[in-house]
């Protein structure tokens, strides 16, 4: 969920309101107006800030729309918490969780990808621990400088 800040009024903040309703479909989300400027418009008088909550956005479309910082952010949060606002480009962003879904199922070669990349990370992390430590065992150090060997 965010919520955004326009300060324009009538045709520009309807179509403003359409933009943003646009980039969320096309983002896999849905975009509702919502707060003081749908009271506004029911009342007849014209808004001067809106609101929109944006439904259904995977983690990455929500990184991908606002940076690395929102998803930081997102993945921190547990269900029905809201976090700290976050200054965008278009406004104020405000995230909460509603709650967590499993993404797309993998298909079986990209499983097959992800799990041989985890092991050859985890593989190469050991053997350099392993040198690092073979280093520190049978490494002789000598300071052939008088100044830096010290009393």
């Amino acid at each position: 969920r965010y919520g955004t800040l326009a300060r324009s009024e009538g045709a520009r903040l309807d179509e403003r309101i359409r933009e943003i309703a646009r980039a969320a479909l096309r983002a896999g989300g849905r975009a509702l107006l919502v707060g003081g400027g749908v009271r506004d418009q029911v009342m007849g008088r014209p808004a001067r800030d809106l609101d929109v909550e944006v439904l259904g956005l995977s983690l990455d479309a929500l990184e991908k729309r606002f940076g690395a910082k929102a998803r930081r952010i997102a993945e921190a949060l547990e269900p029905g918490r809201v976090g700290p606002p976050l200054r965008t480009e278009g406004g104020w962003l405000v995230l909460s969780v509603r709650d967590r879904r499993a993404g797309p199922a993998l298909s079986f070669e990209e499983a097959r990808d992800r799990v041989r990349l985890a092991v050859l990370r985890e593989r190469s992390a050991d053997a350099q621990q392993r040198y690092v430590e073979d280093l520190r065992r049978t490494a002789e150090i000598r300071i052939l400088d008088p100044e830096l060997a010290g009393p």
